[in-house]
């Protein structure tokens, strides 16, 4: 650093993907001052004080929550699995192609805007009526406001009877929130 480098100048950087080009990498959770202002906040120590600031994440995460649903005549009613089975013997991974992520951040937002890859192998919670949930990657909100597309590849375990399916969805990536996605599997 030197005397002309300013807060704005400082940015974390998400690492580039060297399997996917035009790529990055999920990011891991950053924690910056929850505002700008209070970043650029100027104090004068003469003798021992205390310095307060709040921080928060920088970053969105993705989380995808599996229900298996019945349709009824157009009707859609979750339908449980029976105690001692859930999703997860039917679902081996989750791909998502996630279009609209931030390269960088810095202590005033996201910088920029490109894509990131992830695979949801390990799920965090089955619930009882065995949905299951995957915390997805953490990644950098955009510069803009610009919602973000997902494509999901939902991949079947072996001995499934469903076949893989796929979807894409739309949603807003904002620091320090989470994207919850539902799929509904019939």
């Amino acid at each position: 650093f030197d005397n002309n480098t300013s807060f704005d100048d400082v940015k974390i950087v998400a690492n580039s993907d060297s399997q996917n080009a035009g790529y990055v990498l999920p990011v891991d959770e950053i924690w910056l001052p929850e505002t700008e202002d209070l970043a650029k906040t100027t104090y004068t120590i003469v003798d021992e004080t205390t310095v307060y600031n709040k921080l928060t994440r920088a970053v969105s995460q993705i989380v995808v929550h599996v229900k298996r649903v019945a349709n009824e005549n157009g009707k859609i009613t979750e339908h449980p699995f029976p105690s001692g089975k859930d999703i997860a013997d039917d679902i081996k991974e989750i791909r998502l192609d996630i279009d609209g992520v931030g390269e960088a951040v810095n202590i005033s937002g996201g910088l920029g805007a490109t894509k990131t890859k992830d695979i949801l192998d390990e799920i965090t919670e089955i619930d009882d009526n065995g949905f299951a949930t995957f915390e997805g990657p953490f990644v950098f909100p955009m510069a803009t406001n610009d919602e973000t597309s997902v494509g999901i590849s939902v991949i079947p375990s072996e001995d499934s009877l469903f076949p893989e399916m796929k979807t894409s969805v739309k949603g807003l990536l904002e620091r320090n929130k989470k994207l919850e996605i539902t799929l509904r599997i019939t």
